[in-house]
């Protein structure tokens, strides 16, 4: 499988211009990226992009400038050709603030026609009789680490290699059968999917509940202090306390640091850091009693 790996400005100018000069009107696109399971937040990884000529591998971590790619990507008369595309789409715009155009998701398509399964694996086996590798454990990897092994590279580059080939051969299918205005309907759809802000994230963890007002106040101030602690650390919350551990900590809170290490929940990161607990527990206790809750 060839591909270029493009870790330089230089080189990433290079494939725009190609792109633009060669008059691709359609591309492949896949992201790798980082969403708490490593590090802190989100954070975009890696660029798969097949043209019509060559497929590239962009490291958005050794580039500063992707105004190029940006470009190309909010072109809409270059069409995206992407496999279950919406978390990619959250991810470009929440991490650079591009606002993907011309997709054509090839997910939809295998849906519309009736794809049971509806895993790119399944989808090029199904469709074109490809079998292509994959692997929930490389799917899972750390893509914010560097270098990248051969054997990720790969398996990113796989992700776009034969999506001119899927789109081929689920296209005359889709027309004949009426499916594309649905479908064009359902990409635009998903070209303004966003990561939404949710106003109350401590309610989101589902031991919250089963929880009674005072405690849900300690959860609150307990999840503030964990996010800072997190985000300070570059690593994902789970590694400072996981969710269930956090609920039980703020239904029974310890009073004093005694208790605090006592807890069998605690990461090392999070015994560290005990001071700021007890902290977070006295303000919880001030607006529990301004709030007049028990």
């Amino acid at each position: 499988m060839k591909y270029s790996l493009i870790e330089n400005q230089s080189d990433l100018d290079k494939v725009i211009e190609e792109i633009y000069s060669s008059n691709c009107k359609e591309i492949a696109v896949d992201l790798e990226g980082e969403s708490n399971l490593h590090r802190y937040g989100f954070h975009l990884c890696l660029i798969q992009i097949k043209t019509c000529i060559d497929c590239y591998l962009i490291d958005p971590l050794a580039i500063d400038d992707l105004s190029g790619v940006k470009r190309i990507f909010e072109d809409e008369s270059i069409q995206k050709m992407m496999y279950a595309a919406e978390f990619d789409v959250k991810l470009l715009f929440f991490t650079h603030k591009i606002e993907l155009k011309g997709l054509f998701d090839l997910q939809m398509a295998a849906k519309l026609l009736g794809l049971e399964k509806l895993s790119l694996k399944n989808a090029l086996e199904t469709f074109i009789d490809i079998q292509v590798p994959k692997s929930k454990k490389k799917q899972q990897s750390n893509w914010s680490l560097r270098p990248l092994r051969l054997s990720l590279l790969e398996y990113a580059a796989a992700d776009v290699y034969f999506l001119f080939d899927l789109k081929n051969r689920m296209l005359p299918e889709l027309e004949n059968n009426g499916f594309m205005k649905n479908l064009i309907k359902t990409n635009k759809s998903i070209e303004n999917v966003r990561f939404a802000e949710v106003k109350h994230p401590h309610l989101s963890i589902k031991r919250s509940q089963k929880l009674n007002r005072r405690a849900t106040v300690y959860l609150k101030h307990f999840y503030e202090l964990r996010e800072h602690i997190a985000k300070e650390n570059d690593v994902p919350v789970f590694k400072v306390i996981r969710n269930n551990d956090l609920a039980k900590i703020a239904k029974y809170p310890p009073v004093d640091e005694s208790k605090w290490l006592e807890l069998n929940e605690l990461t090392s990161l999070a015994k560290n850091r005990i001071g700021d607990f007890l902290l977070s527990k006295e303000a919880a206790d001030r607006e529990v009693k301004s709030l007049n809750v028990k």
